[in-house]
């Protein structure tokens, strides 16, 4: 799970020959990104913990987020999160996709 969840971060690199000052910028951006997605995965694993039983958790393993949204905002939280987590997934097979032609781009430009 958590190689699913931090495998996009290599993408950042991908930009590198479009930034200005990237030894410095490169990693303060995968610092930034790193440390903001920690503190919002404990967050939803804080709130998810604390509205929803833990047999509730373990029935519900492969949609747990749109359930831990029911008790805030009912039918519509759960609607809501499962099109983010469709979103979700398609956002994540686009940056895969963009990642790998970048490389064959890259690779295509230093053969000379």
């Amino acid at each position: 799970m958590i190689f699913v969840a931090y495998e996009g971060f290599e993408l950042i690199a991908n930009t590198s020959p479009y930034i200005q000052n990237p030894k410095k910028n490169i990693r303060l951006a995968y610092l930034i990104a790193v440390v903001f997605v920690i503190v919002l995965y404990v967050l939803i694993a804080i709130i998810t913990v604390g509205s929803l039983s833990f047999d509730m958790i373990s029935k519900s393993q492969d949609y747990v987020l749109a359930e831990a949204a029911k008790p805030f905002l009912g039918q519509t939280g759960f609607v809501i999160i499962t099109i983010a987590a469709l979103l979700s997934t398609f956002s994540a097979i686009n940056a895969t996709i963009y990642g790998g032609s970048r490389v064959n781009y890259e690779m295509a430009l230093d053969d000379d």
